[in-house]
């Protein structure tokens, strides 16, 4: 496996107005979105005039892909899909981050209207914090995707080496939802990812942001063969539930909080006697003070 998070976020002073390139720079990404959702991993070669490219886009990723000393031809037109792959994903990422500093000003243009089909949007309820992730097609049975973030309304913290998004780290969110009170800025971010093909892990983080650095208040996950999400939160009551079948993957039930405590392991199904054992598990968390506190926890033994 093979996960990046780019730690990007703009203080909303240094936002600009919709520049005169706005519209060239949407339709050079939406160019790239378009070669990169016709890619399939497994195939070993590409067409760049197929898949769209402009000629000086070509051009570029002869370069890109060249030793120093044997330039590619200009007539070459013919390149490998791995090659492909890792320049369109630094050109998607570059390009959104020069986007993002006009369109944060302009929600709308964000709709996943444009985005094709690799590229998931999720922005959080009040406007602030946006979650892009992006498809890695690494052809594989997991489905890592490069995630990264952005963050509108802070100033930059101050220190080399700063890494304000540092715990927000994964495949990407499903759902980020903002609680604010109290003086502090929290957010709450949802995730499931595919691990295989029968291998599933659900999240649920809450993060608070403090002298311009997210910091980890809460987090829960759970790793199941279940199709079935094994977490939801709502946003109204702020409460989060947790609803499981130990297996292979998860072979104990837990209801704590991994941002303190670690899980637990246990061997899945091994009684006194090494005889087969199942058990529904199932915790209930609802937010006081500025964290998640645990008002239930149960557990039942199944019997097939």
């Amino acid at each position: 496996m093979k996960t990046f998070l780019f730690l990007l976020f703009f203080p909303i002073a240094l936002l600009a107005q919709q520049s005169p390139a706005f519209e060239q720079r949407s339709a050079q990404l939406q160019g790239y979105l378009s070669a990169y959702d016709q890619l399939y991993p497994l195939e070993s070669l590409y067409s760049m005039t197929q898949l769209g490219l402009s000629a000086s886009e070509r051009a570029r990723i002869r370069a890109y892909v060249s030793e120093p000393e044997t330039p590619l031809a200009d007539t070459v037109d013919w390149v490998e899909t791995e090659w492909l792959l890792a320049y369109l994903q630094d050109a998607i990422v570059a390009e959104m981050t020069v986007l993002m500093q006009d369109s944060l000003t302009r929600p709308n243009e964000t709709d996943v209207g444009w985005m094709g089909n690799s590229l998931d949007m999720v922005r959080s309820d009040d406007g602030r914090l946006y979650n892009f992730s992006l498809d890695e097609k690494t052809g594989g049975t997991y489905r890592s995707r490069i995630s990264w973030m952005y963050y509108t309304a802070w100033e930059l913290p101050e220190g080399e080496g700063a890494e304000p998004f540092a715990v927000l780290t994964g495949d990407g969110f499903n759902g980020i939802y903002a609680i604010e009170g109290d003086g502090k800025i929290q957010y709450v971010l949802t995730g499931f990812v595919r691990g295989c093909s029968y291998c599933f892990e659900d999240q649920v983080q809450l993060v608070e942001l403090v002298d311009g650095v997210f910091e980890e208040r809460f987090r829960y996950a759970v790793r199941s063969r279940s199709w079935e999400g094994a977490i939801s939160y709502d946003p109204d009551t702020r409460r989060i539930e947790v609803g499981y079948e130990t297996d292979d993957l998860t072979g104990v039930c837990f209801c704590g909080n991994e941002a303190e405590e670690e899980a637990p392991e246990a061997d899945y199904g091994t009684g006194e006697e090494g005889e087969y054992r199942r058990f529904q598990c199932s915790c209930s968390f609802i937010y006081e003070a500025g964290n998640f506190d645990l008002i239930k926890s149960c557990w039942e033994r199944l019997t097939d």
